[in-house]
């Protein structure tokens, strides 16, 4: 499956969600801070991954930013798209199960990257979804 990704900041979940799914075996196309030289503004890098989903470039889209409403919005703006905020597994796999979302948008800062600090714990978040 080919998978577009983004995130606005540079952060280790960004980096991990882009790790765990070519782990998985998936091929991951980078937007935004994943991709070096990039714009980085949340409302470009989402719309860049949503676009890929929207177009048939990717199967499935990520998008992130810091709190994950943007990514989101901005994501929901492209045709085609059903992005779902989602911070837990379980709100992941209800997003793809029951409305069919095809874009995940993720919080930098509720989804961590184990669930010390709370919030849901990116790796069994991105795959539920």
């Amino acid at each position: 499956m080919i998978i577009s990704i983004s995130t606005d900041w540079d952060e280790p979940v960004a980096h991990l969600l882009a790790k765990e799914l070519e782990d998985r075996g998936h091929s991951v196309i980078a937007h935004g801070a994943l991709k070096q030289g990039d714009r980085t503004d949340w409302s470009y890098a989402s719309q860049a991954a949503a676009e890929d989903v929207a177009a048939a470039r990717a199967d499935l889209g990520i998008v992130c930013c810091w709190t994950g409403t943007g990514a989101a919005l901005a994501a929901n703006k492209v045709r085609g798209v059903r992005a779902a905020l989602c911070h837990d597994a379980y709100t992941a796999a209800g997003a793809r199960r029951h409305n069919d979302a095809n874009v995940l948008a993720v919080s930098l800062r509720r989804v961590r990257l184990d669930c010390s600090e709370g919030g849901g714990q990116a790796p069994s978040v991105s795959s539920c979804w």
